[in-house]
């Protein structure tokens, strides 16, 4: 592309076939103010090098030639293996990109299953630190994780550790959380099905062994590590309905 003398800001002039060109072409070719056109279609789709282009937008180029892009990153952690991928909106269709890939799995502690949240999280902030690099206009994150585990807090220091739900400490403590409520009204009031590993039977486990009396706050895997990034204490209900807590009716 190649701006005329004299033109408006807005007009511009084609310097080659324009029936070869696409949009990206057209922003690869620009390297400050991007203008996505539309271009007059007459004489069967021949257009004149002398007949200007219609502008129908102007805008900022980004680093990957888009314009008045917007760019969200999701951080999808897994029992195994984590990932960090860009989404954004091209053309009416969703486009996704990853940019960042890591190992996850369970730790032996004293006998137990524990998830190593230090590494988990130094690995949410380098894919973070990757993203950027490559999307530094993204605009929003979040992250998400397996559901029923979770870190407990006092105050805002980590009550450890963080057992992971492969753990079998549950094994004698659902007979006894039943004895108190019965499944079958938990299952009325939470709809959640049975698994050893629920969440209630494991705040029960932390109950008994004096860890939940120290505990102020609890957070679920992806409100912890969002916590660890913006010191916002939340947790988000629809993770939360995994626990075998929350009253499917009342929504509490």
């Amino acid at each position: 592309l190649e701006r005329t003398p004299g033109l408006a800001l807005t007009q511009w002039h084609f310097i080659r076939d324009h029936n070869n060109l696409t949009n990206d072409d057209i922003l690869a070719n620009c390297t400050e103010n991007v203008i996505i056109c539309h271009f007059l279609r007459i004489y069967n789709n021949i257009l004149p090098n002398e007949y200007p282009c219609v502008i129908l937008h102007i805008g900022k180029k980004s680093q990957k030639g888009a314009l008045f892009m917007t760019y969200c990153l999701a951080v999808d952690i897994g029992a195994s293996s984590g990932r960090h991928i860009i989404g954004w909106q091209e053309n009416g269709t969703i486009m996704t990109q990853e940019v960042y890939r890591f190992p996850n799995g369970v730790s032996s502690q004293d006998g137990h299953l524990v998830w190593d949240m230090q590494a988990l999280f130094g690995h949410v902030v380098e894919g973070i630190r990757v993203a950027f690099a490559s999307y530094p206009k993204i605009k929003s994150l979040s992250i998400d994780t397996w559901g029923v585990d979770y870190v407990l807090l006092k105050g805002d220091q980590e009550v450890w550790p963080c057992y992971a739900y492969r753990d079998s400490r549950t094994e004698r403590s659902i007979p006894v959380v039943h004895s108190i409520v019965p499944f079958e009204e938990l299952y009325r009031h939470t709809g959640i099905q049975f698994q050893s590993f629920n969440t209630i039977y494991q705040l029960y486990c932390d109950k008994k062994s004096g860890k939940l009396q120290s505990a102020k706050h609890f957070l679920m895997m992806p409100e912890y590590l969002s916590f660890c990034l913006t010191g916002e204490i939340r947790n988000e209900y629809t993770n939360a309905t995994t626990t075998g807590l929350v009253n499917a009716k009342q929504k509490t």
